[in-house]
């Protein structure tokens, strides 16, 4: 998931083999060159290995490194004497400590030490921020229609975590509020249409013992304000039997007494990633027919998520846009705590590295968010009496609102 950089160093070049035993006499976090550090919640950092050989000829060996945030391994090189192996990166990527196990392909040997992350002060934290620039497009394949086409256009907004310095969509009619985001709706006869975003976009990560504080009674007070994301959306029904069911499986039927929101989340949290499995390009944001199919894409699991933080009061909402490079949709998820505002998850990036559900990766700490873009937050929309049940890109419809061809849609963030 991470690029890998290197460093070895004080070894010898190919050469004889040799037959003595190769061992490690130390590991330990360091920098890219080697110099010892204690990294911080998201940032990368590397693994050192200090060698031994007691052979007066070079012996090969290679390492494999195994941990939480990605398994690594080192081409084969030979060792002479004493020498040392810089790789990664590597990132704490949760509130926790991480074990690193190091072994020696060639004889087996293995050590492991642990990283403590340098925990942020605040609550949740934005950090390393990253200037891009983004377009949004979509194209209509039915030309004979585009007379009576409306489009519909996402509008990204500023937020906690994202500062847009410029949004321009060719064409733009006056914005219309839906649910108090941004929607460009116009009418036109192009079969197609651009959004072009410049933007500052950061990384995040929180501490779960301050997120851990907050009571659900704390919450609670707050439920008025944040009734829009504590409520049901076509493709989220909070209420729904087989979602109440699976919360109470995930959280028990006294959990409001028991744990805090935080807690509660991140059970719900491990819970989705336990009963989904990752399959590219399913589309199935809708909750129930991804549980009913116990797998899904990245609208999945964040909609199984989000409906289950609602249903058990916890305020949450899919976060929809797309990530660095072309083409990269991609749909995460958020909650809300008081004192907190609202915590990036992302369940998927977790499958992908714990697809068991016994570890919360990304959850709260997203090293990555500063190469994103949202382009809208939940999934209903609507303008006037017209709804869509999800708009993460251009979307089209004839005047009478029903589509009458196919819409193909495209990203690009750098």
């Amino acid at each position: 998931m991470f690029g890998k950089g290197w460093l070895i160093t004080g070894l010898a070049s190919l050469a004889t083999l040799g037959s003595a035993t190769v061992s490690v006499t130390r590991t330990y976090a360091s920098d890219a060159n080697g110099n010892p550090f204690q990294p911080q919640l998201g940032v990368d950092f590397y693994t050192t290995v200090d060698l031994a050989s007691d052979s007066t000829a070079s012996d090969p060996v290679s390492i494999s490194f195994t941990a939480l945030s990605g398994n690594r391994a080192t081409h084969v090189f030979d060792i002479l004497g004493t020498g040392r192996a810089v790789w990664g990166p590597f990132r704490l990527l949760m509130d926790a400590p991480m074990t690193i196990t190091v072994k020696l392909n060639e004889t087996g040997a293995t050590s492991s030490f642990t990283v403590s992350p340098v925990e942020p002060l605040s609550i949740v934290e934005a950090f390393s921020p990253q200037d891009h620039t983004a377009t949004y497009s979509a194209s209509w394949d039915n030309s004979t229609a585009a007379s009576n086409l409306r489009w519909w256009i996402p509008v990204a907004s500023t937020t906690a975590f994202q500062q847009i310095a410029d949004f321009n969509a060719p064409g733009l009619k006056t914005p219309a509020a839906s649910g108090g985001q941004v929607v460009s709706v116009f009418a036109t006869s192009l079969t197609e249409v651009d959004a072009n975003v410049k933007f500052s976009a950061s990384a995040v990560r929180s501490n779960f013992n301050l997120l851990n504080a907050v009571s659900f009674r704390t919450l609670d007070l707050s439920a008025k304000a944040m009734k829009p994301w504590l409520s049901s959306e076509t493709l989220m029904p909070t209420t729904n039997r087989e979602i109440t069911n699976f919360v109470s499986l995930a959280l028990g039927k006294n959990y409001r007494a028991t744990m805090t929101p935080a807690t509660a989340a991140r059970k719900l949290y491990l819970a989705t990633i336990a009963r989904l499995a990752y399959v590219p390009k399913a589309y199935v944001p809708d909750a129930i027919q991804a549980l009913h199919r116990g797998n899904g894409d990245c609208g999945s699991f964040s909609s199984v998520f989000v409906t289950a933080c609602r249903n058990a009061g916890i305020p949450a909402r899919p976060a929809c846009g797309f990530v660095l490079g072309d083409d990269q949709w991609h749909i995460w998820a958020e909650f809300w705590l008081p004192g907190a505002g609202w915590v990036p998850v992302d369940p998927t990036y977790a499958d992908g590295l714990r697809p068991t559900g016994d570890t919360a990766l990304y959850f709260g700490v997203i090293p990555d968010l500063n190469q994103r873009l949202v382009t809208s937050y939940g999934f209903d929309r609507m303008v006037g009496k017209d709804k869509i049940a999800e708009l993460q890109s251009p979307a089209a419809f004839l005047t009478n609102f029903k589509a009458g061809g196919k819409v193909t849609d495209h990203c690009s963030l750098h």
